[in-house]
């Protein structure tokens, strides 16, 4: 149960803010009778702009909170440390840790939000790596999440049917994803590390080709080392296993939508040899090519 919120209430708000919260009782009634909002269920959401003297402190908390920074800044404070929230960076408030937050008195931050909860909402933070002792990513500014954010907040509006709490819900998790995503694959030009879907779009750019380990650390401008280390940490897959992959998947897609020769696919893919090919197919995808071929004709 939440307890001993103290929020300052004398904030200078702009024209523009939005704040929208489901009844609490709601809430609870809704978790026991549907299995999806018992697995994840955003409850309150929320939009200031240049929010002056913005601060809330909490002793317990039993929900998750996401606050995407668009602007200005904020700060956090948890566990006896305080991190300090600029534009482009999404700060995570885990539940159950005494916790405060608010907006920088010089330059206050704008911010959209949401408190959310369920079976599944520790997995989006882990999915995302978030802990007690690492709350914030860098994302930058990604008007698509903005855009998920308010549809949210547009749904919620229109009242409290179960079909608008559950789109509400879903709509956040799509905001959850596609953090991860941008976290893992995707950080902001300048940020420190592996630039994952930088090296994913060199691979497919030259799926044709026989490309080497050394090839995508040199896109990467890291050691092999390094970057190999750093790739198989963010996709599962050590970096020409993916490459291999990606040309399988292709390969894939050849067979179902033209009438090229498995041998014309092999070529086309960087390999010569039709036979080591077919050996490598069936190793990824479990059949040889030509059976995926007539599978997929019966499946059609």
């Amino acid at each position: 149960m939440m307890q001993d919120v103290r929020t300052s209430r004398d904030w200078l708000f702009s024209s523009d803010y939005r704040i929208l919260r489901l009844p609490r009782s709601l809430v609870e009634s809704l978790e026991r009778q549907n299995v999806l909002l018992a697995n994840f269920f955003a409850t309150n959401l929320g939009f200031f702009t240049k929010v002056y003297g913005h601060k809330t402190e909490r002793d317990t908390f039993d929900e998750y909170i996401v606050i995407y920074c668009l602007d200005g800044r904020g700060w956090y404070r948890a566990n006896g440390q305080t991190w300090f929230i600029e534009k482009g960076q999404v700060l995570f408030v885990q539940r159950d840790i005494p916790h405060a937050y608010g907006s920088d008195g010089a330059d206050p931050w704008s911010i959209q939000w949401a408190h959310f909860r369920g079976d599944l909402a520790q997995s989006y933070l882990e999915l995302i790596n978030i802990t007690p002792e690492k709350p914030v990513r860098t994302i930058g500014v990604q008007p698509n999440l903005s855009l998920l954010f308010d549809e949210a907040l547009n749904v919620m509006k229109s009242g409290y049917s179960l079909y608008h709490l559950v789109k509400i819900s879903s709509l956040i998790q799509q905001a959850l994803s596609q953090i991860a995503f941008s976290t893992a694959y995707s950080p902001p030009v300048g940020t420190i590390g592996l630039h994952v879907g930088n090296v994913i779009e060199y691979m497919l750019v030259n799926i044709t080709q026989r490309c080497t380990l050394d090839d995508f650390a040199a896109q990467a401008c890291l050691s092999r080392s390094y970057f190999s280390r750093q790739f198989r940490d963010k996709t599962g897959y050590a970096p020409v296993d993916y490459f291999i992959r990606l040309k399988m998947q292709r390969a894939c897609e050849l067979l179902e939508t033209t009438k090229m020769t498995v041998g014309q696919i092999s070529r086309g893919l960087g390999y010569q040899d039709q036979y080591y090919f077919s050996r490598i197919f069936k190793k990824i995808v479990g059949v040889h090519p030509t059976q995926y071929r007539r599978t997929r004709e019966v499946d059609h």
